[in-house]
């Protein structure tokens, strides 16, 4: 009986000691592939075969990196990681590019404003299993093309022009989203809590009744007047009812403006509102349209909403 149970415990045991093995084999275990790795990941390579060595699967493994967390997508690049990038940027792209469509819906703004924290945590997690990826892919490619050569010096280990790379790839992203703004924004009012020399900013459609609320006007064609005719109705069971009015000057040649609209610490003055005709607090829990008019004309329309 003690036979048999010693018998099992040594298959258990040489089955663990085979999962090592195997483990060992794939993460090369053997000098001269040991020395591949060696020269493809260059400095800190101690560190990445101690996170590796933790799991059957490196490729999928969660394993803490604070570089990745910190430094992001340039960790990346100085780990010459260009694919990644790319991929989330694209994500990031996508999901700012749908805010716009939505005109700052407020789901997906959430989304989009915690979404470059997701990827940090994301790259915390996975960096390490991602770059063991790549590493490996490269190696292989390497003994493929460049067989019994030390190519992987070359085509591996850091580099600060691929932090370059990836600060300019930033830039790239920022550029195509800037003249995506311009297009996707034309002819809309959009609003939000902030303003500054750059003009409006964290965009939202809701706001709170203690929100000063901030407007920029992107007009659809030049003012070519020196002041607009600004519109305010509130929806009212499927109609609109217009509250307000006021003008706003302008330089004749502008595309766009941006100013204050409402704010809590003071009555709406300038705003024209029905009856008496005197400023006075309009903006009640509600759904509100704005639309700019040269003359008769309509040059930009948005709404926003109080809670």
């Amino acid at each position: 009986m003690s036979s048999a149970k010693d018998d099992q415990q040594n298959q258990v045991t040489s089955r663990d000691n085979q999962s090592y093995q195997e483990n060992e084999l794939q993460q090369t275990s053997t000098p001269n592939k040991e020395q591949e790795w060696i020269d493809f990941v260059g400095r800190n390579y101690d560190y990445y075969k101690f996170k590796w060595l933790k799991s059957d699967d490196p490729e999928k493994a969660l394993t803490w990196n604070w570089t990745a967390f910190f430094l992001g997508f340039l960790w990346l690049g100085y780990r010459k990681m260009y694919k990644p990038i790319l991929i989330l940027l694209s994500l990031y792209l996508g999901l700012e590019l749908i805010e716009l469509l939505t005109v700052f819906d407020p789901t997906v703004t959430v989304i989009t404003t915690y979404f470059p924290l997701i990827i940090a945590v994301f790259l915390g997690m996975f960096g390490n299993a991602l770059y063991y990826r790549h590493a490996k892919k490269k190696i292989e490619k390497i003994r493929t093309l460049y067989p019994g050569t030390r190519m992987q010096i070359n085509l591996g280990g850091t580099s600060g022009k691929g932090v370059i790379t990836a600060i300019g790839i930033n830039v790239g992203y920022a550029i195509i989203y800037a003249i995506a703004f311009m297009i996707l924004t034309n002819g809309s009012i959009l609003f939000g809590t902030g303003h500054s020399a750059l003009g409006v900013s964290n965009y939202k459609q809701s706001f709170s009744h203690n929100d000063a609320i901030y407007y920029d006007v992107r007009l659809s064609e030049k003012a070519n007047a020196d002041h607009l005719d600004v519109f305010v109705y509130l929806i009212d069971q499927d109609r609109e009812k217009q509250i307000g009015y006021f003008e706003q000057e302008v330089d004749s040649n502008t595309r766009g403006f941006s100013d204050l609209f409402i704010t809590p610490y003071y009555d709406y003055d300038g705003i024209i509102t029905e009856a008496d005709h005197e400023p006075k607090d309009i903006f009640n829990p509600g759904h509100y349209i704005v639309r700019v008019y040269r003359d008769t004309e309509l040059l930009s329309e948005g709404h926003f909403e109080i809670e």
